[in-house]
């Protein structure tokens, strides 16, 4: 295997020509800060905004599951098990945030530590689960990405649910 680095992505090519992708350590850990800290600072929800990534999550999950959503009951049940779990993570995450509205009317959303390491455990399991279940050859590579989008979709949907629902209470309380 041979390695060499090409703009900052570390680049594998095994014998056979494949390349496998990885990122560097440090550039994983800066992300992680950079939205450790965008979950921990207070924003205003914006309902225009706030409806763009279930937007786009919905059609992609379904696109690149479809293939295994047609691939029998076996494949179905795992992959409303991957939406059950992502719908109870996104439920814990959520019970955790602040909600409140600020003196002009505004809604303001702040994510908790409790709940951003939850999101933070969520993304370690994704990134070595995969390749630990990958490697002992249980499931289905396609099948595995479809899992893990619907854990992430179930964890979506549910969280910006309960947004919703805290942003239509705080915005007839304050009528």
């Amino acid at each position: 295997m041979l390695l060499i680095e090409y703009s900052g992505i570390f680049t594998n090519i095994t014998a056979g020509g494949a390349q496998d992708y990885q990122m560097p350590s440090s550039f994983i850990l800066l992300i992680v800060g950079i939205v450790l800290l965008l979950q921990l600072r207070e924003r205003k929800l914006r309902l225009q905004k706030f409806i763009l990534l279930p937007l786009f999550m919905i059609p992609l999950t379904l696109m690149v599951s479809l293939n295994d959503i047609l691939g029998g009951w076996l494949n179905i049940i795992i992959l409303m098990f991957g939406l059950a779990i992502g719908s109870g993570l996104g439920y814990a995450i959520s019970k955790f945030m602040k909600v409140r509205s600020d003196d002009n009317g505004n809604i303001l959303v702040k994510g908790s530590l409790i709940g951003t390491a939850v999101w933070m455990g969520i993304l370690i399991v994704k990134m070595y689960g995969k390749d630990l279940l990958k490697g002992s050859h249980l499931l289905d590579t396609g099948l595995l990405i479809s899992f893990f989008l619907m854990v992430s979709l179930g964890t979506i949907l549910v969280r910006r649910y309960y947004l919703y629902v805290r942003y239509k209470e705080l915005k007839s309380a304050g009528k």
